[in-house]
């Protein structure tokens, strides 16, 4: 059985992280390393630049139980001419303009059915009341 070793670390021909190239290891006499495979280590000299995150939006999912359809609908009906006029034929950007197209329904039709509720309890209230 012949063995080989080949310890590589790809980059482009043009690039920086070939001059910060501190020191290379292969640990191949490590004694609890039953392995065929070694580890290789590449150490760089490099500075790390703080990035600070985007802030992301987490959005619920809807009870469709719950969901007023009709409100749903009008505001797709309404707004979808509109976006597919504005298409330019950018497959992930009309992804991605329908998505909001789709919250912005389920969020108006959300609002809206929140608004009748509670002026239904107000009304139950104030029936309640008069008893």
């Amino acid at each position: 059985m012949s063995k080989g070793q080949i310890d590589y670390f790809l980059f482009k021909s043009n690039s920086e992280i070939i001059n910060k190239i501190r020191q290379i290891d292969v640990l191949d006499t490590d004694p609890e390393n039953t392995s065929d495979h070694v580890p290789v280590i590449l150490t760089l000299n490099s500075q790390l630049k703080k990035v600070r995150e985007k802030a992301t939006t987490i959005i619920a999912k809807p009870k469709w139980t719950d969901c007023d359809h009709q409100i749903y609908k009008e505001v797709i009906n309404k707004e979808l001419p509109k976006l597919m006029q504005k298409s330019k034929g950018i497959i992930e950007k009309d992804i991605k303009n329908l998505e909001k197209l789709l919250h912005k329904a389920g969020e108006k039709q959300q609002s809206q059915s929140i608004e009748e509720k509670s002026k239904s309890n107000q009304r139950e209230r104030r029936y309640g009341m008069n008893k």
